[in-house]
């Protein structure tokens, strides 16, 4: 039984359905707009990823899938999908930031997890999925972190990038909640961001040969323009987050890449990336529970 890739997904579509329900009866229906928009946005994109690029595929081995193989997609991976942009969107709304540095910020969240996500998730059960023409390594190449290329996490950047992007400019234009309004927002978002993000994408497939460099420059630059903006205009947190869900989200996120890892055995052979992993989770749990009210 693979049991990692049940556990994951039955955590998923737990998550999901409590968050949904909860915002529904809380009549918050802009966030269950990006709640779903985040998830048909990410069902399409690996619909177009594995249907014309075909560089990567799902496991069978998931309960929920759409399509058939090899070109299925696990329904947890969008579910996945739209409570990242939901979560990230919360936490980014604790501060005035401006759009360009508020969308760079929920990127900066998000790939954070993913780093280290991957390099576990490759090997789980076989693999939650496998690259084509990538060889399974413990190396760091100019071409993969640990087996996971660095096209991934240029390209997981550039989603978060897009996607928050335009359902920002939706909301600085238009701030109704009215359920049709929200409705176009939802759909419209989705195709305006999955075209703005493979333009972008085909622009710089030149460039594929240094995605690590072009991912290196993507966060690290990002981090230098949020401390220096935030330094600058002194900006503070303007409220707390209304619940505990992105605090138990991200937990339970952490929670998995650190139990994998070890069960996995990278605790120990791959120790250096194993510390900065228990690191990461620590400092951006902490923040969490001191940006929430129920700290």
């Amino acid at each position: 039984m693979p049991f990692w890739t049940y556990f994951f997904e039955v955590s998923i579509v737990i998550f999901y359905l409590y968050l949904f329900i909860y915002q529904l009866k809380k009549k918050e229906y802009r966030k269950i707009s990006t709640l779903i928009a985040g998830f048909l946005f990410g069902m399409l994109l690996e619909f177009i990823n594995i249907g014309l690029g075909g560089s990567y595929g799902y496991s069978r081995e998931f309960i929920l899938q759409a399509g058939t193989p090899p070109v299925n997609i696990p329904i947890a991976v969008g579910l996945a999908w739209g409570m990242l942009f939901q979560t990230s969107h919360e936490i980014s709304d604790c501060y005035d930031f401006p759009i360009l540095v508020r969308t760079l910020f929920e990127s900066l969240i998000v790939v954070s997890i993913d780093i280290f996500l991957d390099v576990t998730a490759i090997r789980l059960d076989g693999g939650f999925w496998t690259w084509n023409d990538e060889v399974m390594t413990l190396m760091i190449t100019s071409r993969t972190l640990y087996g996971v290329p660095w096209g991934n996490y240029y390209g997981w950047f550039c989603v978060i990038f897009f996607m928050s992007l335009i359902l920002h400019l939706f909301d600085k234009r238009q701030d109704s909640d009215k359920i049709g309004r929200l409705t176009k927002r939802t759909f419209l978002s989705v195709v305006i961001a999955e075209t703005c993000l493979f333009s972008s994408l085909l622009l710089t497939v030149p460039l594929f040969n240094f995605t690590w460099l072009m991912f290196s420059i993507q966060y690290f630059g990002s981090i230098i323009i949020l401390v220096v903006y935030s330094i600058r205009n002194k900006i503070s947190r303007n409220h707390q987050l209304e619940t505990l869900f992105p605090f138990v989200f991200y937990l339970y996120f952490w929670g998995f890449t650190i139990a994998t890892m070890i069960y996995l055995g990278f605790a120990i052979e791959l120790l250096v990336f194993f510390i900065f992993n228990i690191a990461y989770a620590a400092i951006i749990l902490i923040y969490l529970i001191r940006l929430s009210k129920f700290k």
